[in-house]
């Protein structure tokens, strides 16, 4: 931490590829990592272990992350090297949820699939679990993160998701982390999440991060705009207070959110010279700024989150040291 970081900006995440659970090569790289990550104050990494089937596993068991044991253990060894400095480590999955497409749709209305996606995530949270894939690891995952898309909250599937996550805290332990992945704020569609949806999951939740992306905004400030309401609705949704904490939305109880910061490949919906991570913390710092005057909702803020880190290059689309994270380091950090 530097004294030019305000407090609320010293504990931030990554996403990471898939690589740092199934190549050699990337694991090796991981003091390296490790060190850059530590130097960024980020303590949270969510972990992408791979898309889940239809059925709520992974297709292949534990061949996409078939390396997690010697991933989870060079982390520990560098932990262990650095006076004892802990990362958090969220074991990622992928999913979907749209009906429409039945040869990926992940019904978490059905019993068995949620007993399934439970069974998935004690393999790679618990290693005393049966048919575990981490088996013999130094270092444990710290919890799960799972980022279904489109996850809108419609009243069924949107109950079964809210016992999913408690079923998921009682399978793998309520000392770990879990953690959901949430569209933007906004009552536009489906990828798109209401200020209920936010508010209600994060009574089921430890962490909840923020798919603030894809806007298709015009300019860098439009952007940047965008980012302000997204923090201040999020965070005001999220403690009940936009309800004044009525009986029926009183505040949660230690739950924490963290605002995607883009750093991928440009598509249709994402031009990466507009969607940057020097707007996106710009946004989220005015949005931070207008709730000083909020009685709790400030409380709520966990960080910043990027998405995603591959080998830190850039070639690949992805956040790159020399641009995306000096943007990082400028405009969040104030370092």
């Amino acid at each position: 931490m530097t004294s030019t970081t305000p407090e609320n900006r010293t504990s931030n995440g990554v996403w990471l590829g898939n690589s740092f659970v199934s190549s050699a090569e990337t694991i090796d790289n991981v003091p390296t990592i490790a060190n850059f990550l530590r130097d960024n104050m980020v303590d949270f990494w969510f972990v992408n272990i791979g898309g889940l089937s239809r059925g709520g596993v992974l297709p292949d068991g534990v061949t996409s992350c078939r390396k997690v044991v010697d991933f989870l253990n060079a982390v520990g060894s560098w932990e262990a090297a650095n006076g004892g400095k802990k990362f958090k480590l969220l074991a990622w999955f992928t999913g979907h949820t749209d009906p429409e497409d039945p040869k990926t749709y992940i019904d978490v209305t059905d019993t068995a699939i949620r007993a399934a996606l439970v069974d998935q995530c004690r393999k790679l949270a618990v290693p005393s679990a049966e048919g575990s894939y981490v088996t013999g690891t130094k270092r444990e995952f710290d919890g799960i993160q799972l980022h279904f898309e489109p996850a809108a909250p419609t009243s069924e599937p949107f109950e079964a998701l809210k016992g999913l996550m408690r079923q998921i805290r009682d399978g793998i332990g309520h000392s770990k982390w879990t953690s959901f992945v949430v569209p933007r704020y906004g009552d536009v569609g489906t990828y798109w999440w209401n200020k209920q949806g936010w508010h209600y999951l994060a009574r089921y939740v430890d962490l909840l991060c923020a798919n603030t992306w894809d806007f298709q905004a015009a300019t860098p400030a439009d952007y940047q705009a965008f980012m302000k309401g997204q923090t201040y609705d999020i965070l005001r949704a999220v403690s009940g207070v936009v309800w004044g904490n009525d009986g029926h939305h009183p505040a949660p109880h230690g739950v924490k959110v963290m605002l995607g910061f883009p750093a991928f490949p440009g598509s249709k919906s994402h031009t990466t010279a507009i969607e940057t991570v020097e707007a996106a913390a710009k946004g989220a710092i005015e949005g931070l700024d207008s709730l000083k005057g909020d009685d709790s909702s400030l409380s709520y803020f966990g960080g910043a989150a990027v998405y995603m880190y591959t080998d830190g290059t850039g070639k690949d689309g992805y956040s790159a040291q020399s641009t995306d994270w000096a943007s990082f380091r400028k405009a969040w950090l104030a370092i």
